[in-house]
This record gives structure tokens, C-alpha cells and sequence, in this order.
């Protein structure tokens, strides 16, 4: 059995998004990670995709247009995405208030090159700011450990 309070979670700030790891690789021996997601407007990734991890995004709050491969989604609370390993794909935050995301990931570990690239928020409810070229790098970088392929720009 594995519990995480929430004073346990961490916080992590990347690419001018908020994660909070609410069960990680480390809980579940490897089988899964899942992720609170603060996206605020106009945030997101860009096009990437993933040779190890099935990702699945549930939206809580607010309007987020994916695109994977050439499908353009636009989801809102309530709706369910699945994006298995080796697709690209790329989410944004369309509105102009912060959108929540659930995001499960299988399986685990990804949530370490977070921790690398990205910075451990000073505040559970930080705001992220921009992104830093220094952080584009380190992302640039760090992905191809991890599996990680950036394949395009963030879509619009």
C-alpha cells in the first residue's frame, strides 16, 4: 500500500505549466505515474511523442485543444483523451483562465525528466511563469533519454 498526503506531493514547474505528482513510478513499483496538470492560457507542450509512455488526459476545468497526429480536439471538462506511445501529439490551453487536467501515465518514470528539466515550485498554488531558454535546452537536451522526440511546434 502506498498513500501520498498532500503535503507529500510534489510540485514541479515546466515548460510554464504546474505539475503535481499525485502518485509517481516510485508508489506503484513502475506501473503507472498520475499527474494534476495547471495549464495556464495559451500553455502546453509541443508537438512530442513518447516511445515508452500510453499517456490518458482527463480535463477537469477550462478548454484544451490537443492535436494528435493530424486530429485537432478541442476537450472540455468531462471529456477523456488516450494517446498511446509513438503517436505525436501536443495540447494547449485555448481560454483565457487556467484549464486542470488529469494525466495518467503508463507506465511510470516520466515524471523524473520533469524533475530535471523543470524546477520544484516554491508554493503548492504557484503561478509558472514563461518558459526560459535555458529550461527549452535543458528539454531539448534531456528527452531523447527519456524517449521523449520533439516533432513540431506548439500548436495554435
Amino acid at each position: 500500500m502506498s498513500v501520498r498526503r498532500l503535503a507529500d506531493q510534489r510540485v514541479v514547474i515546466v515548460a510554464g505549466d504546474r505539475y503535481r505528482f499525485l502518485a509517481t513510478s516510485e508508489d506503484t513499483d513502475g506501473a503507472y505515474a498520475l499527474w494534476h496538470a495547471m495549464i495556464p492560457p495559451g500553455g502546453g507542450p509541443p508537438m512530442h511523442v513518447h516511445s515508452r509512455e500510453d499517456e490518458r488526459f482527463d480535463v477537469l476545468r477550462g478548454r484544451v485543444r490537443f492535436r494528435v497526429d493530424k486530429t485537432t480536439i478541442d476537450a472540455e471538462p468531462g471529456d477523456s483523451l488516450f494517446v498511446p506511445r509513438g503517436t505525436a501529439h501536443a495540447f494547449r490551453n485555448v481560454t483565457d483562465v487556467p484549464a486542470e487536467m488529469l494525466l495518467h501515465v503508463t507506465p511510470g518514470g516520466m515524471e523524473e525528466m520533469f524533475t530535471r528539466v523543470g524546477r520544484f515550485a516554491r508554493t503548492p498554488d504557484e503561478h509558472p511563469g514563461p518558459v526560459s531558454a535555458e529550461e527549452l535546452g535543458r528539454i531539448a537536451r534531456l528527452a531523447p533519454e527519456y524517449g521523449i522526440e520533439v516533432v513540431g511546434p506548439p500548436i495554435d
